[in-house]
Order: structure tokens, then C-alpha cells, then sequence
């Protein structure tokens, strides 16, 4: 039986941590501090389907996206504090420090440098909460926006 997940309150000052994943149809998001005994603490969650644009970008544009994505959603909570980008998806890590040849990329990884970011390779099997998030094919929904703040 999974354990039920408790919402806390934002902590302003301390690192946050977003996990992000993206499917064929949807992004999933999952904001986190860590207590002093670096537990996770889950501050928010986020998803959205995909449209049928997004369904045709390349993996590397729909998982910048999904950063974008995480960033607005969450931007009054992780504005001006160091963050670190959980993400499956490796080349994703590198945004900030390659050439990049799609405009699209270029503009997202120029949005990207108002925040403090560092990007972590986390493979799918502990990035659950993002990765199911990412995939609730089938269901009638836009949006869906949890937290507290």
C-alpha cells in the first residue's frame, strides 16, 4: 500500500529541487526541499497534457519544455534560490553549456539563465513521482496544479 504524501509549507531560502518528466502526452513535475537530515519534502505538483505541437517536437525540445514548464508553475517558490533540475533525460543537462542549433532551444536556454539552475542526470526508476505524472494517458484533464504555499 503506498503511503499517503503530506504537503508542506515552503521553506524561502533554501535549495529546492525539481523532478521533471515528459511522455508522448503529458508533463509531470514535482517540487521538493530537503530537510537538514536531507530528507524530501514535497512542496508541490504539476502536470499538463501536451498538444498536439508539442506531441511533434524532438525529446530534447519537450524536455526543455518540461523545464519551462516547472519553472513558471513553481516560479514564486524557486525564484532567486538555487535549484537543481532532476531530469532522465541526459543531453538535457548539458543546456547551459553547449552550442545549441535550434532557436528553440537557444531562446528556452536563455529564459533558463534568470534562474539559478543545476541540471542532474536521475534515471526513470527514481523519478517516480514526475514519471507518473507524465503518463495519465487517457484521462480528461488540462491541468492539475497541487501545493501548498
Amino acid at each position: 500500500m503506498l503511503d499517503a504524501i503530506k504537503l508542506h509549507t515552503v521553506e524561502y531560502g533554501k535549495l529546492f529541487g525539481l523532478l521533471i518528466d515528459v511522455s508522448n502526452y503529458a508533463v509531470g513535475s514535482y517540487c521538493i526541499q530537503w530537510t537538514d537530515k536531507g530528507i524530501d519534502k514535497t512542496i508541490a505538483f504539476a502536470s499538463c497534457k501536451l498538444s498536439q505541437t508539442h506531441k511533434n517536437w524532438a525529446k530534447n525540445e519537450k524536455e526543455a519544455y518540461a523545464v519551462i514548464f516547472a519553472l513558471c508553475k513553481f516560479c514564486s517558490f524557486v525564484f532567486a534560490v538555487p535549484i537543481t533540475v532532476f531530469t532522465d533525460h541526459n543531453p538535457l543537462t548539458y543546456i547551459n553549456s553547449c552550442a545549441l542549433t535550434c532557436a528553440k532551444l537557444t531562446y528556452w536556454a536563455l529564459a533558463l539563465q534568470e534562474f539559478d539552475l543545476t541540471f542532474k542526470f536521475e534515471p526513470r526508476h527514481s523519478n517516480q513521482v514526475a514519471d507518473c505524472l507524465s503518463r495519465l494517458e487517457g484521462r480528461k484533464w488540462l491541468s492539475v496544479t497541487v501545493g501548498l504555499g
